[in-house]
């Protein structure tokens, strides 16, 4: 598959889990406020552009580095978006918390692995290397 197209297919996939999802349960619950929507909408745009420079420049330092951010900006975002693992809902006047730390936990899990599986693939891979060592010899 090339590589516009992958990117292409990860951009809807994250439209829907990092935008469409978050939006939808915010305006379900009645909380989605200008402020929540620009918060989701900066960090759906910041998942985007990571995941296309990820894709784009892969097999190069900076494909790397952007994998790196994508986990640490993901697993913030889910941490941001359900606001340290407590929901407050408005039911009929009566007020309900919901506390789920270890699911929000579970959930910051795959994106922060990817982060050291990336940074790992990235050393083992240049550790691996030849390496060509030059003589030079003064006359």
């Amino acid at each position: 598959m090339s590589r516009g197209i992958r990117a292409t297919v990860l951009i809807i996939i994250n439209y829907t889990l990092f935008f469409l999802v978050p939006t939808m349960l915010y305006n379900l619950t009645g909380q989605l406020t200008p402020s929540v929507e620009t918060t989701i909408t900066s960090y759906f745009a910041a998942i985007a552009a990571l995941t296309v420079i990820r894709i784009m420049l892969k097999g190069h330092a900076l494909s790397v580095a952007s994998g790196i951010a994508l986990g640490f900006v993901q697993a913030l975002f889910i941490y941001i978006v359900t606001d340290g693992g407590v929901l407050t809902l408005e039911v009929s006047g009566l007020s309900v918390t919901l506390e789920f730390q270890p699911l929000l936990y579970l959930m910051m899990t795959p994106p922060l692995l990817g982060t050291v599986r990336q940074f790992w693939d990235y050393v083992s891979k240049s550790a691996s290397q030849p390496v060509n060592m030059i003589e030079v010899v003064g006359e």
